[in-house]
Formats: structure tokens, sequence, C-alpha cells
């Protein structure tokens, strides 16, 4: 049942009717009557992860269509080579962790942040499930603009929705996280090659909170999601976001999963993307990571 909703997903997601609130909720509703009720091991790109189903999110659609995506994932893999340094900011439960450590090898090394309780423990199991422990740094914490602690507001439902910035009336449940700069969570003395952040409309508090990681890895290049709606409820407005990693010689590429591919957004493409809503996963690159990123395309 689970992999013929995932079919039948597949068939409406790039159909109109997959923006209707109805499909959706059909969607859900299936999925939550026919989804196991306990911890589930999957295998994928030759690992294996704990998913919780009661995840609506990546777990959903690990388990329905087998994949969460594989477009962006295969970059990730294509990105990294054997002694390369990977960071993951709001790791969840480890998918791109694990699979950047199986890339990295046995030299390379990964850093892992996930401030979400339920989240980080399955993230741990699937580190250790791997026997990844050697190359994989974990913590759980929160990344942004300044080091302290702050209020994470989990979401029910979908548990890759947990957010340290939110409207004050959505009903959300607050925790306290300890809250890290990059900066203050990567050693000085290591050189990073590829970052993925994807924190539901806080991308632009860790930029500002990498500062002295970002002058020192000028061959980097960064996987991020773009949310303008999430970035004004942050207090910033998302040209901020994108002024920034311009004026640091970033060039942008939409990661199309629809069709497989990069396309390259000029920062004028970018700015009209600002006043919308939805949302889109980028690639930044600069320096040797863009002769990289020309033979992604």
């Amino acid at each position: 049942m689970l992999r013929l909703l995932g079919l039948a997903y597949g068939l409406f997601k790039h159909t109109p009717l997959i923006h209707f609130s109805l499909a959706k909720r059909l969607y859900y509703r299936v999925y939550a009557w026919s989804r196991p009720r306990d911890l589930t091991q999957i295998q994928i790109s030759g690992n294996r992860l704990w998913l919780d189903p009661r995840d609506q999110g990546i777990a959903s659609f690990l388990l329905t269509r087998g994949c969460y995506e594989p477009f962006e994932v295969s970059i990730v893999q294509r990105l990294l080579r054997p002694g390369a340094c990977f960071v993951d900011i709001g790791a969840n439960i480890g998918l791109y962790s694990v699979i950047a450590a199986q890339a990295v090898g046995a030299t390379g090394r990964v850093h892992a942040f996930e401030p979400g309780p339920r989240n980080f423990e399955l993230l741990q199991r699937n580190i250790a499930l791997n026997n990844f422990k050697d190359r994989v740094t974990a913590q759980e914490w929160a990344i942004g603009a300044e080091s302290g602690s702050c209020k994470l507001y989990l979401c029910e439902d979908n548990l890759g929705d947990h957010r340290i910035v939110t409207e004050s009336n959505d009903g959300r449940t607050a925790i306290d996280v300890p809250l890290r700069t990059l900066d203050e969570a990567i050693d000085p003395k290591v050189s990073v090659d590829l970052i993925k952040v994807d924190i539901q409309g806080a991308e632009l508090l860790a930029l500002l909170g990498m500062q002295r990681l970002l002058s020192d890895n000028f061959d980097l290049a960064i996987v991020a999601e773009f949310w303008p709606d999430g970035i004004r409820r942050s207090g910033h407005d998302p040209l901020e976001l994108v002024n920034h990693l311009y004026e640091r010689r970033f060039v942008a590429y939409l990661i199309d999963e629809q069709r497989q591919r990069l396309s390259n957004l000029s920062q004028d493409e970018l700015r009209r993307r600002c006043p919308a809503k939805q949302q889109c996963n980028l690639l930044w690159a600069r320096g040797a990571c863009l002769r990289q990123v020309a033979g992604l395309q």
C-alpha cells in the first residue's frame, strides 16, 4: 500500500492537483492508515536508516517512494571526495550526514547539527548503524547568528519542520535548546568543502554566524533552502541572504528536482523570487567548486 501511495504521489506531483489541499490531506490520511506503527529500518544509497513512521515529512517519502530529494542527494554525493569535510546544519535523522560520510570515506569528516531531541536520537542511531562514528561528529545544537540558547518550536506531524523562528500564534510547543554559531562550532583549523543548511527560514541567521568560516574557506559550496517567507519571519529581508552571498563571490544555481538539473540564477532573478512565499533549494558555489558544479550540469 505504501509503495502504491508513493506511485500515486509521483503521478500527481507534476500536475496542478498536487497543490490542492484536499489531495495533500488524502495523501497523509492514507499514509497515516497504512504506515508501520514502530520504528522502521530502510536501505538507501547503500546505507541503512532508522525512521519514525509517525513523521509525515522525510520518513513518509522514504517509506512511500524510497527516496527523498534524490537529485539534491546526488549533487551532495558528487561534490564530495574522499577526505573532504561536510557540514550538515539541520541534520534531521541523518540522511545527508550518512550519505556524506560514505562519500568522504574514513579520512573525511562530517559535522552534523540537529536540535530536535527525537531527531537527534535517530541521528545518533543511524550514525552508529552504519559504523560512521569514526568520521561523524553530531551535536544537539541549533545553529544561528549568536551563541547562547533559543526556543525550538516543534511540529508534531512533520519532524523536519521544527523551527527556531515562527509566528507567535501558531500554537507550537516550544523547548529550550543550545544555540551556537558555526564559527564557534567548527575548529578554525578545519577546512570545510560543503555545507548543507535546511533550517526552516533561519538560513540567513546561520550564514551570519559563519563569517570566519566563509572567509577562511574560499573553495566552498553551500546547499541551502531558500524560503523567503521563512526568512521574513526571522526578522530579515530575503534580499539580505541573496546580497550576503553574492558579495562573497558565490554563484547561485536552482536545484530543479522536477527536471533533474541545475539552472544558473542571476542576482536579478533571485531578487524577483524574494517576494514569494514558496521555497526552493539552491546551490551556491565559488572557487574550485564552480568547476565541480560545471561538471554536474
